[in-house]
């Protein structure tokens, strides 16, 4: 008995992020930098950080993310190390680690208490807290490796409690859904989708001439789709899928598909050559199936089907006429213009008709996205730019159109920028006006307009800027960092802070924006690309900004020196 196997065209795509170690055998752990809590322990906490590394690094009872891969991927998502069990779990997930250590370090006169927490990633609890009390440096060295041993051990124990936890736990639910079977030549095509709480590895395929069976395996295959030649094509034959654990285990699905296959050659589908998303528009391309041809199968029509993924069925949207004479010269195009939405995105898929009005199966399907609406990032109101509106460009848009609402409240067009690419407008008009305004943007292409963008609101613009914050102060003596600190300020407008720094006090750069107006204390670091230096001296300033996002004036400089190298 003859079958063949194939896998289908078409697949979803999610693209994950998963750092060098996601994949290794043993427990991954990640160790945050500890949190000084009083300036008399910096420097103190590296020591204990850098001691509880190397006393596990020589254990190797656990993997060590390496410290600047995991700076780097932290910084990349915005996450700053604290000394939180919410931090921590927002950066295990980041990191994709199993556990986490965090905690922090107080000096207390000659004392150097610590507080370090292991943090389960995959059931979010802390494991064990240790609050050791180390006399000096070399106290710290000394006792490192026996706290490295009772870390090792608590890892362990939750690993044999988390095998426990799941043993206890009901077998996963699985599930075959939307079975089908469709007629391609001389084939049976099987498409279905699996529906669970767990992923399989694979499918068994069974074929039966009678509905209750028996059922015999006919192939395997790893995505949801198979393809099936059964020996005679005078009979109805009925398909059930068996589904494939992690474990190694089968699930047989009772679901069943039937399929009634005659002597009558059925047409094929033809091949979709690819298709072009617009505003509320796509355009789908194919080329007719030369095996048409060769089976002397007259096309008389192609019906395009549509549906919105992952639940919605197919239907039907559109019909056109084969092309008289050579149907193999030009390729051939159906549009659909009905109900798009922007930025939605549809599955599109086109069968054969024949002369005796019998339908091919589906053609491989293909995915569009229309073009999707702009969004607003930011409002400018500066008395000497105007009203200053700004957006992210949106992919397949030629320009935008500009609206804005008056104190009527009537929508009025204002402006128009050509260009896909454009990114800001200025309403020169904001500067003299005496109320706010309220501002929505659209895209458009040779087809048409997509609908608003989200709506904001542009204060009418003032002529005062924040002032700067006072008593800016920098510690050095830091290990690769420096601690900046200011006086808040007490205006209501403040919205937040920029610190400036270089190496020389005339040449200042932004390198961060705080938000809050109670902000007072920034630690540079640096950041992966390019940390601070071992030795080196830095400028800094401050400068308030207002919630309008406007910057008032810098502060004089101040210098520090990180601390020297060995």
């Amino acid at each position: 008995m003859g079958r063949a196997r194939h896998t289908a065209a078409l697949a979803v795509v999610f693209l994950l992020l998963s750092a060098p170690w996601a994949h290794a055998a043993k427990e991954i752990m990640a160790i945050l930098s500890l949190r000084p809590t009083n300036i008399e322990a910096m420097g103190h906490n590296g020591e204990v950080l850098y001691a509880l590394v190397s006393a596990l690094e020589r254990k190797k009872t656990v993997e060590l993310v390496p410290r600047r891969e995991m700076e780097e991927i932290l910084y990349q998502a915005g996450l700053v190390q604290g000394d939180t069990a919410q931090m921590a779990l927002k950066a295990g997930k980041v990191l994709g680690v199993n556990f986490v250590v965090f905690g922090r370090v107080t000096k207390a006169g000659s004392q150097i208490r610590t507080q370090l927490n292991l943090l389960d990633v995959r059931r979010n609890h802390i494991v064990h807290t240790w609050q050791p009390v180390f006399a000096g440096r070399e106290d710290i060295l000394n006792r490192m490796p026996g706290l490295a041993d009772e870390l090792g051990r608590a890892i362990r124990r939750e690993k044999r409690q988390t095998a426990a936890a799941a043993a206890e736990a009901p077998a996963p639910q699985v599930r075959i859904g939307r079975l089908e079977a469709a007629r391609s030549g001389t084939k049976v095509v099987l498409r279905w989708a699996a529906e669970g709480d767990q992923a399989p590895v694979g499918f068994n395929v069974y074929r039966s001439e009678k509905r209750e069976g028996p059922y015999q395996f006919v192939g395997q295959t790893q995505s949801p789709v198979f393809e099936d030649i059964p020996s005679r094509a005078d009979r109805s034959y009925f398909y059930r899928i068996g589904i494939l654990s992690a474990a190694g285990g089968e699930i047989k699905d009772t679901q069943t598909a039937e399929i009634v296959l005659t002597t009558e050659t059925m047409p094929y589908p033809p091949l979709i050559l690819g298709g072009d998303a617009h505003i509320r528009h796509t355009v789908i391309k194919f080329v007719p199936s030369l095996r048409n041809a060769q089976a002397k199968i007259a096309i008389d029509r192609y019906h395009l089907y549509r549906k919105s993924p992952p639940a919605d069925q197919w239907r039907r949207i559109g019909e056109m006429e084969a092309r008289k004479g050579s149907q193999f010269d030009l390729t051939l195009q159906m549009a659909d213009r009905s109900s798009l939405d922007d930025g939605g995105t549809y599955l599109y898929a086109i069968a054969s008709v024949g002369s005796k009005n019998r339908e091919s199966p589906l053609s491989d399907p293909l995915a569009l996205t229309t073009v999707a609406r702009p969004q607003l990032a930011m409002v400018q109101d500066s008395p000497a730019a105007g009203g200053q509106l700004q957006w992210p460009p949106v992919p397949g848009a030629a320009g935008y159109h500009i609206y804005r609402r008056d104190s009527a409240g009537d929508w009025h067009r204002i402006g128009r920028v050509e260009g896909g690419d454009s990114r800001s407008f200025t309403d020169e008009a904001a500067a003299a006006a005496a109320s706010p305004a309220a501002y929505y943007i659209t895209a458009f292409d040779a087809r048409g307009e997509t609908g608003p963008s989200n709506e904001v609101a542009l204060a009418a613009p003032a002529a005062s800027v924040p002032q700067p914050p006072a008593d800016v102060m920098v510690q050095s003596g830091l290990f690769r960092e420096v601690r900046v600190t200011w006086t808040r300020s007490e205006d209501p407008n403040v919205g937040g802070y920029v610190v400036f720094r270089g190496l020389k006090r005339q040449a200042l750069k932004e390198i961060v924006r705080l938000q809050g107006r109670q902000t007072r204390v920034y630690l540079d670091r640096g950041d992966a690309s390019q940390p601070l230096e071992d030795g080196r001296v830095y400028h800094y300033a401050v400068a308030a900004t207002d919630i309008r996002g406007i910057d008032g004036p810098a502060t004089a400089t101040a210098a520090a020196r990180t601390k020297p190298g060995p």
